[in-house]
Formats: structure tokens, sequence, C-alpha cells
């Protein structure tokens, strides 16, 4: 039997009414994931994704280099090798392939370049000219990229929510996104509960560095956040 997600220790795994939530440390972990999805639908899926950060830095950069010769090198002498497509896709390889050469910040053009994701919704904390410069510049590149600010969501319309969830997609959060426990609040619930309900699968990433550098309430733990995710979470699934 092929190693697979259901058998990795390194990941949390529960189903709430027939949606799979899977929980790691770091985000580039959400690589075979996000993978392992797509292969089971056998098709890419959308993300929406909730995390202080963009995350959308070049794959392999930090482990490869920026130059064009080095990643073909790279893609000769490693990608070559593995079964990453979703049509042939072996989850030990990809899991491998995200240890070693995939930062907590390349996962999603990562996964993007893999075909495991049509495009993206980012909620994050860039600045207003920071998302429209980071948009444009994915644009130019042939992704279908939003970039929403962090506070967005309490303001979309419930429509526009709606809109998101037109194809299967992955629902993810980086616990950093929550800087106080106070973001758990019913107005968030409330927006967010669509997106739950329509997930495909949702992941969460614990990246407990960044979470203890970006929350603003000392006081706040990582595990409260994780716990009032999944309280919220299994709220709007139970409901």
């Amino acid at each position: 039997m092929d190693y697979s997600l259901e058998m990795c220790s390194l990941y949390d795994k529960k189903i709430i009414n027939d949606t799979p939530i899977i929980i790691f440390e770091d985000h580039n972990m959400a690589l075979p994931v996000w993978g392992t999805f797509a292969s089971k639908l056998k098709q890419p899926l959308q993300l929406i994704t909730f995390d202080y950060h963009a995350d959308t830095h070049d794959p392999f950069a930090g482990a490869v280099g920026p130059h064009d010769f080095d990643l073909k090198r790279f893609e000769e002498n490693i990608l070559s090798k593995i079964k990453y497509d979703i049509g042939d896709f072996n989850f030990k390889d990809v899991y491998q392939l995200a240890c070693g050469y995939v930062r907590y910040d390349e996962h999603i053009l990562t996964a993007y370049k893999f075909d495991y994701l049509t495009g993206y919704h980012i909620f994050c904390a860039l600045s207003n000219d920071e998302l429209v410069e980071y948009e444009r510049y994915d644009r130019r590149r042939g992704i279908n990229a939003f970039y929403h600010a962090r506070s967005s969501i309490r303001d979309i319309k419930n429509e526009e929510i709606q809109r998101l969830c037109d194809s299967p997609f992955i629902l993810d959060f980086d616990l950093d996104y929550f800087a106080t426990p106070k973001m758990f609040d019913d107005v968030f619930a409330d927006k967010l509960a669509f997106l739950i309900k329509k997930a495909t699968a949702i992941t969460i990433a614990r990246e407990r560095d960044c979470f203890e550098l970006k929350r603003v309430d000392t006081s706040f733990q990582n595990d409260e956040a994780l716990c009032l995710l999944l309280n919220l979470i299994n709220d709007v699934l139970k409901n």
C-alpha cells in the first residue's frame, strides 16, 4: 500500500460531517495535502486562505535560488523523478519535496505550478497599495489571483462570498492571521460560515513562531487560537 495522507502522523486529521480538516505545523506542509485532494477529485481546486502574510513567493526560490538555470537544473534532477501530477500522484514524493525544498511561504505558487490550484483568494495584512501591486503582478503572469485586506471578510457581501464557492475549493488558515481572540466574533463567524459549509477540505497551519510575532494580545496562545477556530468550524458544520 502506498504511503498516504491518512497514514502520515505529521498531520492531525479530523472529519466533521464529511468535511476533512487537516492540521499541521508549517505551512509548506499544505502542499501534499492539497495535492491529495486535487488528485482524489481529479481536478485542481480554488484556494481561499486567511493568513497574515501573502505567502506567494516563487516555488523553490529559497532552496534552489532565483536563477532560471538553477530552477531548470532542479526540475531535471529532482522534479522529473517524482510523481506530483494529480493524474499520477504519490503522496510520499510530494511530502518529501515539501520537507526538503519548499519554504513556508512558497507552498501556494508551488501548488499552482503543480496544477493543484486554479487560482486563489488571499485575505492578508498587506497594505492597500501592496494588495493592488501583488494582484497585478500575479495577473500579468496569467494567475487567477485575488488579494483582499485582512479585515475585508467582515464587510464582504454574502452574495460575494457565495460567488467564491462557484467551484470546489480548499479553505485554508494560518493561525498568525488571528492577532487576538476578539477576532472570533459573531460577525467573523457569520461571514465564514458559508465558506466552511462549502469547502472541499479545510487546512490549518499552526505556524507557532509567526503566530507569536504577529499576535497583539501577548496572553493569546496558539493552542487557544486553534481551539477557537475548531470550535467555530465544528459549530458551523454540525448546525
